[in-house]
């Protein structure tokens, strides 16, 4: 995901938009990225993409570098465009996967924009379900199988897909509060497996410092190894990177007791 310097637009027309995708189309082709989902919105979007080679920095840096110097030649402005370095998480291919898909499409529903998924022209979301052709980098089958579960044809498998993402505007559960260390969304296992595999002397530029982090404790480790609950809810935010969301739920606490316990804790 990359987002605007403060905040500010970076599609301003669908000229912006066709213009993104084509700079996209040539990265894509280039380094060999497969494409699971999009959405541009007014000033960030979202990908989601498999790099078979270690290539995510060199692509970002390429697709917003060379967008950043249209959009300021066709806008006449100057200066950055985007606010830092791109965010990225790492996500488990099987159901994780789709809940970020979902969560990709819907984001133009949450933000009040459009009433249905299908009335955003700029996500893979019509694209995905049989309701315009694919682009030439794009192709929906592997998510369709996984959504379906390899049952039924092609038409089913999309109404499935269809019926999956229109799920997900009835949950009041955001995805992205199962990330953990701000950088990893799957299960335990994944996210040891990925961490064992980063060089700890930061050689991959496409390792951020979170995912060089040794593996982390999970909740329930810290719940059973502090008699005070309130220096392991603590402790759990400060040092294991959860979220307030994820220890509330684990926990079974308000936000504001999370809170208070940090701060008494930094002030212990």
């Amino acid at each position: 995901m990359s987002r605007g310097d403060n905040k500010q637009g970076i599609f301003l027309n669908d000229h912006d938009r066709e213009r993104f995708f084509d700079i996209y189309s040539d990265i894509v082709d280039r380094l060999g990225w497969a494409t699971f989902a999009w959405c541009l919105m007014g000033n960030h979007f979202h990908l989601v993409v498999e790099t078979p080679d270690p290539n995510l920095s060199e692509g970002m840096r390429l697709l917003n570098g060379i967008y950043t110097q249209y959009f300021n030649k066709n806008h006449g402005r100057v200066g950055h465009l985007f606010q830092g370095r791109f965010r990225s998480i790492v996500v488990e291919k099987n159901r994780y996967l789709l809940e970020l898909i979902r969560y990709v499409v819907l984001n133009p529903v949450r933000s009040g924009r459009i009433d249905a998924p299908g009335d955003w022209r700029w996500s893979s979301y019509r694209a995905t379900a049989g309701l315009e052709e694919c682009p030439d980098w794009f192709d929906p089958g592997w998510i369709l199988e996984l959504v379906s579960e390899g049952v039924g044809g092609r038409e089913s498998r999309r109404r499935q897909y269809i019926e999956f993402i229109a799920q997900g505007m009835l949950k009041e559960e955001d995805i992205m509060d199962k990330v953990r260390q701000q950088i990893y969304l799957g299960d335990e296992s994944f996210i040891e497996s990925v961490q064992f595999k980063c060089p700890p002397d930061g050689s991959d530029p496409d390792i951020v410092n979170e995912q060089r982090r040794k593996p982390m404790s999970f909740l329930q480790e810290y719940l059973r190894g502090y008699r005070d609950r309130r220096e392991a809810m603590a402790r759990a935010y400060l040092e294991g990177g959860f979220s307030q969301a994820e220890i509330s739920k684990h926990f079974g606490v308000h936000y504001s007791t999370i809170s208070k316990a940090v701060r008494d804790y930094k002030r212990s």
